[in-house]
């Protein structure tokens, strides 16, 4: 039986709120605002990747939902995109600068943050454009990789600062964290049955629990010497010295030994 293709909407925290079958002959940009228009997203802030940033799918969000929306920006349209790249990005002072591990990488996202007001940007309600540059950097090879995605907002700098917005843009991968203190979906794709679970980088420095039952031990850290027997490397007999002659004559040859008869 043939996978299925879903469009769901998810919450902040990662739960999925409902979802759409997608149909074969169309793609999800068809289903975006049939999936999100039974809700009540007044005051809302709707996430969704580059492949929603779509003129009618902001109008329905701020014009029919009252939601507010941050959506990526990337290749698919070439003219909105080259439109971001070309502003003054050099001279922004509004910065955010986050840095995390796991999944045997390292990653670094810088997020620059300028008002586009006025700037003559085509697209409706536009009022903030971020710039995220993504560093990574493979733990293992060493190899560092560096992309960098554009993001829109109709949130002023008042309501949305480049922390916020870095924030929002990272929920596209992982749950936020509910400190955020406000009303988030975003909108995700899936090919099967089952609604998709959200992504969370995992701590690198959390304590493992190995196998053969020992005591968990950090990464970096080498199981213990009083460790259970089973783990413990043994002596080689060769380099056993024993206090007992092993023979009626045989002198005893350990320190211990030559000290007592001193």
């Amino acid at each position: 039986m043939p996978a299925v293709h879903l469009l769901a909407a998810m919450t902040g925290d990662g739960r999925t709120v409902t979802q759409l079958p997608v149909p074969g002959k169309t793609n999800e940009i068809t289903c975006f605002a049939a999936l999100l228009a039974p809700f009540d997203l007044a005051g809302v802030t709707v996430t969704a990747d580059a492949l929603h940033t779509q003129q009618a799918h902001v109008r329905f969000l701020v014009e029919d939902k009252k939601a507010h929306f941050l959506l990526l920006v990337k290749a698919n349209q070439p003219e909105l995109f080259a439109a971001l790249r070309a502003l003054p990005w050099k001279e922004v002072t509004a910065r955010r600068y986050d840095r995390e591990a796991g999944h045997g990488r390292r990653e670094t996202r810088a997020t620059r943050v300028l008002t586009v007001t006025g700037l003559g940007l085509d697209f409706p309600h536009v009022v903030q454009a971020a710039r995220i540059l993504r560093y990574r950097v493979d733990v293992t090879s060493g190899k560092c990789t560096r992309e960098t995605v554009y993001a829109i907002t109709d949130l002023a700098s008042a309501e949305a600062s480049p922390q916020k917005i870095a924030r929002l843009a990272r929920s596209m991968g992982s749950p936020l964290p509910e400190e955020l203190g406000e009303g988030r979906s975003r909108t995700g794709s899936t090919t099967s049955g089952t609604p998709p679970s959200p992504r969370t980088l995992e701590d690198p420095y959390r304590a493992r629990v190995g196998q053969h039952g020992h005591p968990p031990q950090p990464r970096d850290q080498r199981p213990s010497r009083g460790g259970p027997p089973q783990h413990r490397r043994r002596t080689p007999r060769s380099l056993l010295r024993t206090l007992y002659p092993p023979v009626p004559g045989h002198q005893l040859t350990s320190t211990t030994a030559r000290s007592e008869r001193l």
